[in-house]
């Protein structure tokens, strides 16, 4: 009995031995916890107040191409009608005199052909109503026919001359006609806005088909999205990186936006977006780097960056999170 009792006290010790020992141990681990706690809640309320205010630069961002620029010159149809080939493309160069769109002329071609068969028959006619004129004209002169008769062979000898000079100058005007279905650069330089993509396409008369850059001092050419080109303004700031001249090393060139194409470029294989062309004028026509300047040149890729605004940091996580709600809501609509 006193063995039991002894063993009693011996574990009663024991049991408040250890649970005066754990009773520090469990404070400590509640004051990390609560330390740990706020330690998350501060970083997290600073990073919140540091990306409310703090703004940076939304870029947008457009692959193009070098070209030389110029004045540009309008390409109007003089005449209507539809378009038979389109001989260039975007961005191409083309010489002064050069052919780029020819209109159809088939109708001119068949007043044209008729016309000359009709002058093939005036000469034949002529050719006879001359010969039977020279016999008349004989026949006058030895008295072996009137006057009156000799006179109805000359006048229908000049007739028949008449009808000829009057389907020649027809066949040059028609001609006229048909050389202005042929529409050329009036300059060496690049071909920019193209407007009609395939044969076919009707065009009025005094409709701007395309627009000619002259060769010179070059300017960047780079294609934006629809939902890109709200963005930009006229002379906004551009950051110009030719892909020849590695940024890290060479840098990048400034310039401003010129030009925004006003008709959009369809979508096509190598393009499933529609695309609107933009013209950035550059700064200067080369990289410095050690002393030593690097010349670029027109068709060498580049990518502009336009600066389009300032945004809270903050709105990155927003931005984030309305997708992620757009798509949900996207999902839900189609299981209804």
């Amino acid at each position: 009995m006193i063995k039991k009792e002894f063993k009693l006290k011996n574990l009663k010790s024991w049991i408040s031995s250890n649970s005066s020992n754990e009773e520090p141990r469990f404070e400590s681990s509640q004051r990390w916890n609560r330390r740990l706690l706020w330690s998350i809640i501060s970083t997290v309320s600073v990073g919140f107040i540091y990306s409310s205010i703090v703004r940076i630069d939304e870029v947008v961002i457009a692959k193009g191409e070098l070209q030389a620029k110029g004045s540009e010159r309008p390409i109007k149809s003089p005449i209507g009608g539809t378009i038979k080939n389109i001989k260039v493309n975007e961005g191409q160069k083309v010489k002064n005199g050069e052919i780029l769109i020819k209109l159809d002329s088939s109708i001119y071609q068949a007043q044209i052909q008729g016309l000359r068969l009709n002058v093939e028959n005036l000469y034949e006619s002529l050719k006879i109503s001359q010969n039977i004129l020279d016999i008349y004209e004989t026949l006058f002169k030895e008295g072996a026919i009137s006057k009156v008769d000799y006179l109805e062979k000359k006048i229908a000898v000049q007739d028949i001359k008449l009808k000829l000079n009057q389907a020649n100058s027809k066949i040059e005007e028609i001609k006229a006609m048909d050389a202005r279905t042929r529409l050329s650069s009036p300059v060496d330089g690049v071909v920019f806005n193209l407007i009609p993509s395939s044969k076919g396409y009707a065009v009025t008369e005094g409709e701007v088909l395309l627009k000619i850059v002259p060769d010179g001092d070059l300017e960047a050419k780079v294609f934006l999205t629809n939902k890109d080109v709200g963005f930009l303004t006229p002379n906004m700031k551009a950051e110009i990186r030719v892909d020849a001249f590695p940024f890290t090393e060479f840098g990048s060139i400034k310039g401003k936006l010129k030009l925004v194409g006003e008709e959009v470029l369809p979508a096509d294989q190598q393009n499933p977006q529609s695309r609107f062309p933009v013209l950035v004028s550059l700064e200067r026509q080369y990289f410095n780097l050690n002393k030593k300047n690097y010349e670029i040149k027109s068709g060498q890729s580049v990518s502009v960056n336009f600066i389009v605004r300032k945004k809270r940091l903050i709105t990155l996580l927003t931005d984030t999170i309305d997708k992620a709600f757009d798509a949900l809501r996207g999902i839900k609509s189609d299981r209804k």
